[in-house]
């Protein structure tokens, strides 16, 4: 099964000679692999979507095999990348490994010259691995790593090596040995708070015809990006044409401010959440939490996505600079979902309709 095929650039070579330097390893995809990628795929509805996951899978695949042939332990299962239903709402390659965190695990075509990293796992990562796969898709070549990625396309030639990244997997787990308070001005939680849930339902449909609920306020000129982006095409399985006869605006965004504490001027923050609409009944959502007055949210500070049962299907977390937080996922008319903002003993839920 050849998912997609590209010309190669002209640059392409001159992109190989520059990870040269770089300590490569290469993971024969057998057929385990590929039956792996095929039954995760599978039960993807959408092509596009189908193709990213099988994709995703094998990238994870050759990461997993590789930490275990080196003596690191991995929990695929308990990751993101392992469940159907978060491969369905988020483009996600995340590989767990126990008392460290996630390792996402990005594929690279053969002929590309950037890593992709979707915005939805900018945070709660410990490392961005990127997986190049041959044009057959029989074998991949670990590149190169980023500790940190706050930008979705990451050139090729600014990897660090993966010798660098075990240096840095060490250091990562010496520092969860005995994580640093973090010190704030802000005024600490009170203890004993109760969580607190809206009572009330944001349709989020109805925000395309400009009607927001009480406490929501529509923020203009923050989506452009959603107009401009420039993913890598054959990566981004995700080119939209919206209907000729939709008459209503395409993108829309409407934000909220929450507070951790009973006192408004300390440890708030800002929930902006946006609609782009797709086809006559699909959306994609994208969910954002930023501060209010700080240059960063708190560290640990949990964003979490929950569906119509109240289950977590996706949850990020900051560390200790991060200036937002935020995750993407797709949707259709009628669908229902909460997003949770969790803080120590503070949890706030906002539930929402497509």
């Amino acid at each position: 099964m050849v998912l997609c095929k590209l010309i190669k650039p002209s640059s392409y070579e001159n992109i190989m000679e520059s990870l040269e330097s770089l300590a490569v390893s290469k993971i024969v995809l057998g057929v385990k692999a590929h039956q792996e990628a095929t039954v995760f795929s599978g039960q993807q509805q959408q092509l596009e979507q189908a193709q990213q996951v099988y994709l995703n899978t094998l990238a994870v695949y050759a990461v997993d095999l590789h930490l275990r042939s080196l003596g690191i332990q991995t929990d695929w299962p308990s990751s993101d990348s392992y469940q159907a239903v978060a491969q369905t709402l988020m483009n996600v390659a995340d590989l767990t490994l126990p008392g460290l965190g996630a390792l996402e695990c990005r594929p690279v075509l053969f002929d590309s010259e950037i890593m992709y990293v979707p915005p939805e796992v900018w945070g709660d990562r410990i490392g961005y691995i990127a997986v190049q796969l041959n044009e057959d898709l029989s074998e991949a070549t670990l590149l190169g790593f980023m500790e940190t990625v706050d930008v979705e396309t990451v050139p090729l030639r600014n990897l660090q090596s993966l010798d660098t990244f075990l240096e840095h997997l060490e250091a990562w787990e010496n520092s969860a040995q005995n994580v640093p308070q973090f010190q704030t001005g802000k005024k600490p939680v009170s203890a004993g708070r109760l969580s607190t849930q809206s009572d009330s339902i944001a349709h989020l449909s109805r925000w395309l015809d400009r009607t927001v609920e009480a406490g929501w306020q529509i923020i203009e000129g923050l989506l452009d990006d959603w107009h401009t982006d420039t993913l890598e095409p054959a990566m981004a399985f995700r080119q939209v044409v919206p209907p000729s006869n939709l008459s209503v605006p395409e993108v829309i965004q409407c934000g909220k401010l929450l507070t951790l504490d009973d006192e408004p001027d300390f440890n708030q923050v800002r929930l902006l959440v946006g609609l782009r609409s797709q086809t006559s009944e699909g959306y994609e959502i994208r969910v954002k939490i930023s501060p209010t007055q700080d240059p960063y949210l708190i560290p640990g500070l949990k964003l979490l996505l929950l569906d119509d049962v109240k289950e977590p299907v996706f949850q990020t977390q900051t560390r200790s600079k991060n200036d937002f937080l935020q995750f993407t996922f797709n949707g259709s008319s009628g669908d229902r979902f909460s997003v949770k903002i969790i803080y120590q003993d503070v949890s706030i839920e906002e539930q929402f309709m497509i």
